[in-house]
């Protein structure tokens, strides 16, 4: 269930009528309920930040360039970049905005050690309404995610997470794309068909080179380093997924929902601008990363940045690690 649609009933702890309070309007009460409910929702949701990057990355080579296997395409560059930036101490931030105004946003520093199996990740995440501090830390003897909102830590295990990730890194790092691993990180096994999918990215990547019916591809040297950019039709990429794409999907109700919303947003799609840009350093890090779509009505954009390579230093607050020692929850 979205947490936009939530349509009042819901049932709620009743009041405390033991001692006086101040009367509230249904409306406020409403209100605030619908608040918390949003809260709540985010924060069971939401993937660990510490990979969030990665998945943004990943994600969009397979949904709207898919992966090219030419060493030299940019496509393969993205993937040794990113991948670099995993392998060493770095600060990042993300932000995702409508209509140019920020809606969510996460600034923080991770250090990933992919042979000790360790990850320290802090950040501060920023949303409209609220905001509160996130960990994922896993070493030899725990693996734990947490969130610190409304003055107390709320600790999670996340064993398994942490497995699929380094699953999924350690063939990313080769240049290779597990889509089962990926697939399991993203809770997404449900949904799609590893083999499937797997099989599908082989038969469609010619689809996808440069300057193609999909993506008109770009590329600049800059100060910051070599900028590369893509214009991509939404609806030549959602067709081809509609045409030849059936057999991802676990079963034909999910892929028939999906041709159904794409018949129903066409013309939407026909109308939409949609460019994806990175950047990638003279030392070969990726820097920056941004995607941006804009239609008739609205505009969506996400902005992700990568910096302080090799020298960011991650904090991990000891009252995380004594709650994580002490009351890990699921």
């Amino acid at each position: 269930m979205d947490y936009n649609e939530w349509d009042g009933n819901q049932e709620f702890e009743p009041a405390d009528v033991s001692k006086p309070v101040t009367p509230r309007r249904e409306a406020d009460i409403i209100a605030e309920e619908k608040a918390e409910y949003r809260r709540e929702w985010i924060r069971s949701h939401i993937t660990y930040i510490f990979a969030a990057i990665a998945v943004v990355v990943v994600g969009l080579v397979v949904l709207f360039i898919s992966l090219y296997n030419q060493n030299s395409s940019p496509i393969s560059r993205l993937m040794s970049a990113s991948a670099k930036d995993f392998s060493v101490p770095f600060e990042f931030s993300v932000e995702l905005s409508k209509d140019d105004k920020p809606v969510m946003s996460y600034k923080g520093s991770a250090d990933i050690d992919d042979h000790k199996h360790s990850i320290k990740v802090a950040y501060d995440a920023d949303y409209t309404d609220y905001s509160y501090k996130g960990i994922v830390y896993s070493d030899d003897a725990k693996a734990v995610r947490g969130f610190y909102y409304k003055d107390k830590w709320t600790v999670r295990d996340c064993e398994d997470k942490i497995n699929y990730y380094f699953d999924f890194a350690k063939d990313y790092k080769n240049g290779d794309f597990d889509t089962g691993s990926f697939l399991r990180f993203t809770d997404l096994t449900s949904k799609y068909n590893a083999k499937e999918l797997d099989a599908y990215i082989d038969t469609i990547k010619d689809k996808f080179v440069s300057d193609s019916s999909v993506a008109k591809a770009n590329a600049q040297n800059t100060e910051k380093g070599t900028e590369y950019s893509y214009d991509v039709d939404l609806n030549a990429l959602f067709d081809a997924i509609v045409s030849d794409g059936a057999s991802i999907f676990n079963n034909a109700e999910d892929y028939n929902a999906f041709k159904e919303k794409y018949e129903l947003n066409k013309k939407n799609l026909s109308d939409a601008d949609c460019k994806i840009a990175f950047t990638i350093d003279q030392q070969g890090y990726l820097t920056e990363l941004t995607v941006r779509v804009a239609t008739a009505e609205n505009s969506y954009s996400m902005n992700c940045s990568m910096s302080n390579f090799n020298l960011a230093v991650t904090e991990i607050p000891v009252e995380f690690l004594e709650t994580a020692t002490v009351t890990p929850t699921e």
